[in-house]
């Protein structure tokens, strides 16, 4: 039995029990190390690691508090931006004449920022084709993101309805691309807007309050609580083809 090695049961699951305990005594200090590395950045080199983060995982992060302006006049607007459908279904968008196009029942995220209060604006919203024979509409997305294809957030809607005739405006949730009903808040657009080129529209989002106005003048206001943060975008319905000359995002 010479050159034999016995290793008695208690022995081997002793020494492993104590290899276990020193490797997560060095992960737990090689973890302190790195926070108090983090606590120790500037502002500037932690800023730059979050956008890093979002660039790199296709998330939206707001890193400061300066406003976006997009105009669609040049193809590099369209950096940054997300297209998705409420269906699931693939969809496109692009830049002609100076101004954002998509197919029909897309829509637009801004992905590179993400925040809570925030003011969402779309530059001069137009109809390039009526179509009497359906509904037709656009909407603007605030805290929303795109989960697996589909929208998640809320909308500002103003839309034709045939059936009724009404041009009407509405505050509403989507949840995995459907608009939940009832609406947070409906009515007729008032005169004397178009819903065909009502002008900007601009949406404000301070804590669980939301405004709506169209060319300056306040149209409507809702609230919820449902979703606390996310990015801002332009929604086409179904049947319709409305382009955009530029978007804003201006954080509070």
């Amino acid at each position: 039995m010479s050159g034999s090695r016995r290793h008695r049961r208690g022995q081997s699951m002793q020494f492993q029990g104590q290899g276990l305990v020193e490797y997560a005594i060095i992960i737990v200090l090689v973890a302190l190390v790195a926070i108090l590395g983090l606590l120790l950045l500037s502002d500037t080199a932690t800023q730059w690691l979050m956008q890093t983060a979002c660039e790199v995982g296709g998330i939206g992060c707001g890193t400061s508090n300066e406003q976006i302006t997009m105009d669609f006049a040049e193809e590099e607007a369209l950096q940054g931006w997300m297209v998705g459908d409420f269906l699931g279904r693939d969809r496109d968008f692009w830049v002609e004449d100076g101004r954002l196009h998509s197919d029909p029942g897309a829509f637009m995220l801004y992905r590179n920022y993400a925040g809570r209060d925030y003011t969402a604006i779309a530059i001069e919203p137009r109809l390039e084709t009526f179509r009497p024979d359906v509904n037709q509409g656009f909407s603007v997305a605030f805290r929303a993101e795109d989960i697996n294809g589909r929208l998640n957030g809320y909308t500002f809607r103003i839309y034709h309805n045939v059936n009724s005739g009404q041009q009407a405006i509405y505050f509403s949730k989507v949840v995995d691309g459907s608009t939940i009903w009832p609406a947070l808040n409906w009515s007729r657009l008032p005169e004397p807007f178009d819903w065909r080129q009502p002008g900007d529209v601009r949406i404000e989002v301070v804590g669980n309050t939301f405004t709506a106005y169209i060319n300056g003048q306040q149209v409507m206001q809702a609230s919820d609580d449902t979703f606390e943060s996310g990015q801002a975008g332009l929604v086409n319905m179904g049947n319709s083809d409305f382009s955009f000359k530029g978007f804003i995002i201006d954080p509070h």
